[in-house]
Order: structure tokens, then C-alpha cells, then sequence
């Protein structure tokens, strides 16, 4: 495990410290108030989040296999490079946005509301704690989607991409969708909300995923098409988004309307507005690098795939229901109900529900084991023309 961590770090620590960078000063860019700040930030990262749906889609099904690794490493180079010149060519026109803002931020403040600024100290801790979880929660149970994707696709790779283009295209989608309400509603109670909702959509589309035979229709008839099609790149694609869809769009919808409820709670203040921020989204950060590190290392070997899953959509709902309690005890009564209804679905559901999905698709499961590096099942198939 540190070796793994280590080598990761040494590739990917600069690189990601930079683009973390970006996302606070993005916002300082667009967002000159306050009262929209909530529609900006759902469109910025709503559009960027678009971006990352194309890029992992093109590098999963086209440019890797086209170019290999280190011509998918180059062809992200040239993009960044170009990006940075588009970009010091337009301020160059127009002036650094900073030199913009100065009259604005030199301005005298406007009065403070001291019963709002109270409320806002006060409900500080229970949101960063939630914004955390949702990062820790939400790549953990990136993690988690991705070993029950290898299920239904053979290719590492190709599951991944489609997973994530999925994933991000949820995040994109919902976080467009909810930046003119994020301005409208009270945040902080619709930000707890929606965490409840998050763990509540995680196990019903994991049941319906394993359960329901619709979901496997696309992938029944790929299967039965000729070796040609079969072997296309489209038609894995194609499979492959059909699975992703059917288990990570809705929690990643939900996950991406949240979001500018969260930057609109954190973005009360015009002046410190990047650095608030950038500090919220530096502690979701840092709950993203953990939770894939403690899932994929620990609790997917200990629990497996099913059980870890279920315990992603319990943090998830715990995270909202504390934040909720601090606010609205109606809605925290709810939330707290999803969560004992979340946490007894790990005893009352049969064990193996993964497994039994696999059986009635590939035939009787012999043996099913799941560690760290992945899972393995033994099969009895049956044979033509008899057993």
C-alpha cells in the first residue's frame, strides 16, 4: 500500500495540486456577486466537469488504444499547453482579471446581517464535515462501481472510462441544473437533503442494477451479435454506458445538484470568496484521496463489494441527517430514517446479491471470491446440446 501510494504521488502530486488550483480562481473570475453565486459556480463546474466526461471517453475507447499511453500522456499535454495560451491571449486583450476586480473589491463593504453571520459561523463545521464525507464518500464509492463493472466488462480500462464518463457526465448535468435554484433555497438545508437522497439512490439503483433483467438488455444482444460487431469499439462503448448508466447516473446526479448548494454556502462573502472556497474544496479534496485509498485497500477486501457499497450510502446519509439536525428536525427525522432503513438493508439483504446477478447471466456460480486486486468466480456453464 505505500509503494502504491508513493509511486502515485510521485506521478500525479504536481500536476494535481495545479489543477486544484484552478477552481477557486475560475470562480473569482466569474462570480461579481454574491446573489448568483450559486448559478455561477453550477456552470462552471458543470462545464468543466463536461469536458472531463469527453476527455476520459476519447482516452478509454480511442486515443489509448490509437496512441497508447504515452501518446494519450502527450495529446493532454498539448491540450493544457493550448489552453494556457488561449488563456494569457485573452487577458492579454482584456487585462488580468484581477485589475477588473480592484475597484470592486476597494468598494466599502456593504452592511452585514449579524443574525446571518451567526448562522453562518454556527452551520461552518456540520458542512465542512459533509462536504468532506461527499468527497471521501463519492470517490470510495467510485472504487466500488468500478469492481462491479468488471462483472459485466472484461476490459479494466474500457470500465473505468465508462464508469467515470458516466460519473462526471451525472456531476455535469446536475450541478447545471441546480445553480439558479442553489440562489433560491435555503443551501445548507437542500445541501443535507440531498446527501440522504444520495445514499438512498445508491442502494436502490445497486438492487435494480443486480436484480432487474431490463438493465442487462443491451448487453444481452451485444453478446449475441456477430464476432465482428461484437469486437467493435462502438458496441463495447455502447455496452458499457448502458451498465454505468443503469448503476452511477442518478447518486452522481444527485451528487452534482449538491454541489452548487455547498459553493453557495461557502461563497457568502464576495471579498473571500477564493479563499473560502478553496479551502472547502481543498477538505473535499482531501476526502476524495482518502476514500478511495481506505475502500480499495481495506473495506472492499474485509466487506466486499456489496457490503462496502451499502456503507458509502450509510455515510452518505449520516453526513446529510447531522447536517439537517442542525437546521430542520423535521427533515432530520426523515434523514435519520433512510439511514436505519440503509443500515438494516446490510443485514436483511441476502448476501452475494452481486454474485447471484452474475449466476443467472454466466451460470451457476461454483465459488465467488473478492480481495484487493479484484474478484474471481468459479461457473458451471452449460454445455450444448445438455448440461
Amino acid at each position: 500500500l505505500l509503494f502504491r501510494v508513493l509511486a502515485s504521488a510521485e506521478i500525479l502530486i504536481i500536476p494535481t495540486v495545479l489543477m486544484g488550483g484552478t477552481l477557486p480562481v475560475l470562480a473569482r473570475i466569474f462570480i461579481r456577486s454574491v446573489d448568483n453565486a450559486g448559478f455561477r459556480l453550477g456552470l462552471i463546474y458543470g462545464v468543466n466537469t463536461l469536458g472531463g466526461v469527453i476527455g476520459c471517453l476519447l482516452a478509454g475507447f480511442a486515443i489509448i488504444p490509437l496512441l497508447g499511453l504515452n501518446g494519450t500522456l502527450l495529446v493532454g499535454v498539448v491540450i493544457n499547453t493550448a489552453v494556457a495560451i488561449l488563456a494569457y491571449a485573452a487577458f492579454a486583450k482584456t487585462g488580468m482579471p484581477g485589475e477588473e476586480l480592484a475597484p470592486e473589491l476597494s468598494a466599502p463593504a456593504a452592511p452585514v446581517d449579524s443574525a446571518m453571520q451567526e448562522r453562518a459561523a454556527r452551520l461552518a463545521r456540520p458542512m465542512l464535515f459533509a462536504f468532506f464525507m461527499a468527497g471521501f464518500l463519492g470517490l470510495a464509492t467510485e472504487v466500488v462501481w468500478t469492481r462491479m463493472l468488471l462483472l459485466n466488462v472484461d476490459a479494466t480500462a474500457q470500465a473505468f472510462a465508462g464508469m467515470l464518463g458516466v460519473y462526471l457526465l451525472g456531476l455535469a448535468i446536475g450541478s447545471a441544473v441546480s445553480g439558479k435554484l442553489a440562489d433560491k433555497y435555503d443551501s445548507v438545508s437542500c445541501y443535507g437533503l440531498l446527501q440522504v437522497l444520495i445514499g438512498v439512490a445508491m442502494v436502490v439503483c445497486m438492487l435494480a442494477w443486480s436484480s432487474l433483467d431490463w438493465i442487462r438488455i443491451p448487453l444481452w444482444v451485444i453478446e449475441r451479435s456477430p464476432s465482428l460487431l461484437r469486437n467493435n469499439a462502438f458496441y463495447k462503448l455502447f455496452a458499457c454506458l448502458a451498465q454505468s448508466a443503469a448503476l452511477v447516473f442518478v447518486p452522481t446526479f444527485l451528487m452534482g445538484f449538491a454541489f452548487p448548494f455547498a459553493g453557495r454556502f461557502f461563497a457568502s462573502e464576495i471579498k473571500s470568496l477564493g479563499r473560502r472556497l478553496g479551502s472547502a474544496y481543498m477538505i473535499n479534496t482531501l476526502g476524495a484521496m482518502l476514500g478511495p485509498l481506505i475502500w480499495g485497500f481495506w473495506c472492499l477486501p474485509l466487506l466486499g463489494i456489496q457490503n462496502a457499497l451499502l456503507l458509502t450510502a450509510a455515510g452518505a446519509a449520516l453526513s446529510g441527517a447531522i447536517v439537517l439536525a442542525y437546521v430542520n428536525r423535521k427533515w432530520a427525522v426523515c434523514g435519520a430514517v433512510a439511514l436505519c432503513l440503509i443500515i438494516a438493508s446490510l443485514a436483511v439483504l441476502p448476501e452475494k446479491v452481486l454474485a447471484q446477478s452474475y449466476q443467472r447471466r454466466r451460470g451457476k456460480v461454483l465459488h465467488y471470491e473478492e480481495d484487493v486486486d479484484g474478484s474471481v468466480a468459479v461457473l458451471q456453464t452449460p454445455q450444448r446440446g445438455g448440461d
